[in-house]
């Protein structure tokens, strides 16, 4: 398996900030399909990951290495043992699409994997369409470009079984294509004027191209490229402009939770994240890594606060620890540690961490019925220092408090 993913034992495969960031590339320059880039991957990582002993190889000539054909018709095939087969993304209302020229032909001939995504992170592998059941929801229509159908997700999908099946049916002939009378124009009108073709002629066309496929051939498509139409050039547009929005607005939430940081620093941290993860404000690995980094940068900004330790005491805290239970673990003097918990609770909103005044340290031995020979030892006395240092993480404590509530707030953005 790649070193830039990992799977879990649900089947769940996790993809790398880094390979998310490649797809979010070719998506916005190529104008290929992030979803269904994204669910190849998937696919093809939790391939990768059964068992050696299936004999499975994944090769190399896909129609989907071709920016043009991605970005015009939607392939997105990986090939398994010499078998093409197609991979499609589950959308959120739970149905599947293909563009309608690739039903029919050799291209779909052992159907579609089904991939539902876990936001831009992931996902798992729940399913298969069987070209049949495309034709059949072909059956009918007449002037839809792209065939849609409802996908009930098999939490019991047995992958190994049904990719090894799918690789060793014999491969699937149909009746030889005739030679395109004028290749350029032809391809170019299946690309960038496919109103102007009937159904039957866009298959035609496409199924010349799936079975010449080769090195060769996509040289020649990619010299034809797939130019980007003005409504998706507005689509682009309005999602830059909404992502622009959306981040705005969660700038300003932001800004009311984490006050030491200026809104231009919470902004270029959002937009950071977004760059590296995509805009999925819900996402859980976008919410974990903007709110921890953002936690990391307001504690840094608060003299005398052990960073290390204020992260650490923070991460028991959110995992379900109490904040006494998680300042304890860090400051091995209890007594000093609930000396700070008093002297925190007699502070009325104060804000950032300020060492234990001698006034606040006698108060809060009065408030405990400690002896007051601990309060009479110099700032220096490491028992004032605990004290201090216990002040100081359970701030870190609240810093988590303020993790979980935004996180809450986000996943509902």
């Amino acid at each position: 398996m790649s070193s830039l993913t990992n799977q879990n034992q649900h089947g769940l495969i996790a993809l790398s900030a880094e390979v998310v960031r490649m797809a979010q590339i070719r998506a916005h320059r190529q104008g290929v399909q992030f979803r269904q880039e994204l669910a190849r991957l998937v696919a093809e990582e939790a391939i990768m990951a059964l068992d050696y002993d299936l004999g499975l190889l994944i090769e190399s000539n896909t129609l989907s290495q071709s920016d043009a054909m991605a970005a015009a018709l939607g392939v997105n095939d990986l090939v398994v043992n010499g078998h093409r087969i197609d991979i499609r993304a589950l959308d959120e209302d739970g149905d599947v699409s293909v563009a309608r020229a690739l039903v029919g032909s050799q291209y779909l001939s052992l159907g579609s994997l089904i991939v539902e995504l876990d936001g831009v992170g992931g996902g798992r592998i729940v399913g298969h369409v069987s070209s049949g059941a495309w034709l059949k929801a072909e059956d009918g229509l007449r002037d839809a470009d792209t065939i849609r159908l409802p996908f009930e997700t098999k939490s019991d999908f047995d992958l190994s079984h049904s990719i090894v099946e799918l690789a060793q049916k014999a491969p699937f002939k149909l009746p030889a294509v005739a030679q395109l009378a004028n290749f350029e124009n032809d391809v170019n009108d299946l690309f960038n004027n496919k109103g102007r073709l009937i159904a039957s002629r866009q298959k035609q066309i496409f199924s010349y191209l799936c079975t010449n496929w080769s090195d060769e051939l996509m040289a020649q498509v990619e010299a034809i490229g797939c130019k980007l139409p003005a409504a998706k050039v507005t689509r682009v547009l309005f999602a830059a402009g909404r992502w622009h929005a959306a981040s705005e607005r969660l700038t300003d939430k932001l800004a009311l939770r984490f006050k030491k940081l200026s809104r231009d620093q919470i902004r270029a941290q959002i937009l950071t994240v977004g760059e590296k993860l995509g805009g999925e404000i819900k996402a859980p690995a976008f919410r974990h890594e903007l709110l921890t980094g953002l936690a990391t940068s307001e504690l840094a900004m608060t003299q005398g606060m052990p960073a290390k330790a204020a992260q650490a005491v923070m991460a028991r805290v959110m995992i379900g620890a109490s904040a006494v239970e998680a300042v304890k673990s860090l400051v091995k003097n209890a007594v000093a540690v609930d000396l700070a918990l008093a002297i925190k609770s007699k502070r009325q909103g104060a804000a950032g961490f300020m060492a234990a005044t001698a006034e606040e340290i006698g108060m809060a031995f009065q408030q405990l019925a400690l002896q007051p020979a601990y309060a009479t030892h110099s700032s220096g006395d490491s028992g004032v220092d605990s004290i201090n240092e216990a002040l100081a993480l359970l701030q870190a404590t609240d810093m988590a408090d303020i993790i979980t509530a935004c996180d809450q707030e986000m996943s509902q953005f």
